[in-house]
């Protein structure tokens, strides 16, 4: 199950998140037997440790904390772990070729450019992605039943207490 995960350890790593001290004794206790379990009191220090390794194989967050809210320790996790796409710098640096070329052939032109290049970017962004997306639940079908049953665990063991 930990080469499922990516986890050196023999046990999934589980972060907890909660400002309230008392849910993450509660949650440490139910999960501390089949599960590593690390806290955090706070989205910025769930954050730090996130981004450490090794990382976590299932993040519980708490929706409504003080400082920064559940939401918001999503998106700026999700944010440090994305990085640009091959298509995005392409876009980036053709950008730059259409504002040199609306200086020296018009703004017409470099318009009617950039959008004809966005559009069919944007349709072979799409192409390929659909192509990705069921290339990427064919090689998961293979795990599923262990990914079903690891994340099954944790929320069995959370629902009985």
């Amino acid at each position: 199950m930990s080469k499922l995960f990516g986890n050196i350890s023999t046990r999934p790593l589980v972060l907890a998140v909660d400002d309230s001290v008392e849910n993450l004794q509660v949650l440490s206790a139910i999960l501390k037997d089949d599960y590593q379990v690390k806290v955090a009191k706070s989205g910025q220090k769930a954050l730090e440790i996130a981004q450490n390794s090794p990382h976590p194989d299932l993040i519980l967050l708490d929706v409504m904390m003080p400082d920064m809210n559940g939401f918001k320790v999503l998106a700026f996790y999700t944010l440090k772990r994305l990085s640009l796409t091959i298509s995005e710098i392409i876009l980036g640096l053709n950008a730059i070729l259409f504002v040199i070329a609306g200086f020296f052939f018009g703004v017409e032109l470099a318009l009617y450019s950039m959008l004809t290049y966005f559009a069919a970017s944007k349709t072979i962004g799409y192409v390929i992605g659909g192509i990705e997306e069921y290339t990427g639940a064919a090689n998961l079908s293979s795990v599923s039943e262990s990914i079903k049953e690891a994340s099954g665990g944790v929320l069995k063991k959370i629902a009985k207490h």
